[in-house]
């Protein structure tokens, strides 16, 4: 399967939606928080694009 890879650095995107997720997904975005300099709302709307495309309904 393929890699959700991050590089440093910013990304100026907009945000406009709260969610709220389960503690060990939070301890894995600040992770990659301090890891890649991103912010949360970078990381995670990274992740869930990613998981989009990579995604089947069955």
């Amino acid at each position: 399967m393929d890699k959700l890879i991050f590089t440093t650095g910013n990304d100026s995107r907009e945000c406009g939606t709260i969610l709220r997720i389960k503690p060990r997904a939070a301890v894995c975005i600040t992770d990659l928080m301090r890891r890649t300099g991103k912010s949360a709302a970078e990381i995670a709307s990274d992740m869930i694009e990613f998981a989009y495309k990579h995604s089947e309904v069955q």
